[in-house]
């Protein structure tokens, strides 16, 4: 369902109320709290930026994929980080300058009566889903998230401000969550140990589920000689935004590659749609290994996931699968292609 100029109207002048605010002047980065969202039944795991005094805004990761999004970006090692902000699953209120809006938003913050400038100054929000490029609200359900969140952020600010330490301990989450009465809402709160639920809610993150032709994946099996050979092998998300005519929302493409550790050569290279990879990756390897005729001792996987996509044929190949936070081989090979394509 499209979003109402009544829904509009109340989200900025909850925004007025964020930014007014400030609780990033007492609250840090680092103590995240969640709230569960009393329309969709989601959970929003919270984090407010701008302590620094550079960017401020509250960003909403949204669900166990959400949060696995922040910890791989938070843990991060290596030096491509196009590909971590890429997969990041969350909404994000943030507070920019005008020229960071685009006209039809500006247009709808005059129609509304609202008045904003300065640096800074400007509330913007965008949609962050993995793979695909940063986009508008759209849907009722997610800006009447975003209101809720506000508002639980604003008196969760209030009510740490003097003994803000209490508001995240290091082993505690607080989590805001709602009971619907005949008078709305009524929210309470209440402080879960971390560990064990970060634990269960990052394992139960579901894997992709390879597509593979098992008939050729033996024809294969038969036919391939062995070497000793290790490959780097993974797929990550390219800064180059795809407008496919099918779609409306533009999207990241992931550039696949296959890389001989000891020569450094790029043995492979593709470029897919997240959306099919799961077909897609499986495919393109099977397609390099027939026409090369020869399988590595070992392959090395940045990401679970690509790993998970390729297992079963690894397996059935006798190929030892090794895996890596950060290739930096991988990494170098990656940033050189954004240098080529930015010119």
């Amino acid at each position: 369902m499209s979003i109402s100029d009544q829904l509009w109207d109340t989200f900025y002048q909850k925004a007025v109320a964020l930014k007014k605010t400030a609780p990033w002047d007492w609250i840090t980065e680092e103590q995240m709290f969640a709230v569960k969202d009393p329309y969709s039944e989601r959970i929003g795991f919270c984090l407010l930026m701008g302590r620094l005094g550079e960017h401020y805004a509250l960003n909403i990761y949204l669900g166990e994929e959400g949060l696995l999004s922040y910890y791989n970006v938070a843990e991060y090692e290596g030096n491509y980080y196009y590909d971590v902000m890429f997969r990041q699953k969350s909404i994000m209120c943030s507070f920019e300058d005008r020229k960071m809006l685009e006209n039809s938003e500006i247009k709808r913050i005059k129609k509304l009566g609202f008045s904003f400038r300065g640096k800074n100054g400007w509330p913007l929000v965008r949609k962050y889903d993995p793979g695909l490029v940063p986009w508008f609200l759209e849907d009722e359900t997610d800006i009447l998230f975003l209101i809720s969140t506000i508002e639980q952020t604003l008196l969760l600010a209030e009510e740490y401000k003097d003994h803000v330490d209490d508001l995240s301990p290091d082993d505690e989450m607080l989590f805001r969550t709602s009971l619907k009465t005949k008078n709305g809402l009524r929210w309470k709160s209440e402080k879960l140990k971390t560990d064990p639920l970060i634990r269960k809610w990052l394992g139960n993150h579901p894997l992709p589920q390879p597509m593979i032709n098992q008939i050729r994946l033996e024809q294969l099996a038969k036919t391939l000689s062995g070497s000793e050979q290790i490959w780097i092998a993974d797929a990550s998300f390219l800064p180059s935004p795809i407008k496919d005519n099918n779609r409306k929302r533009p999207y990241f493409p992931l550039v696949f590659l296959i890389i001989d550790e000891q020569s450094q050569q790029i043995l492979h290279f593709a470029l897919l749609n997240k959306d099919t990879s799961h077909t897609g990756i499986p495919l393109e390897f099977m397609n390099f290994l027939e026409k090369r005729g020869q399988i590595p001792s070992k392959i090395v996987f940045v990401h679970a996931e690509t790993e998970a996509l390729l297992e079963p044929i690894a397996d059935r190949l006798h190929i030892e699968i090794l895996s890596s936070m950060h290739e930096p081989l991988f990494e170098a090979i990656l940033n050189d292609f954004v240098q080529f394509n930015q010119g």
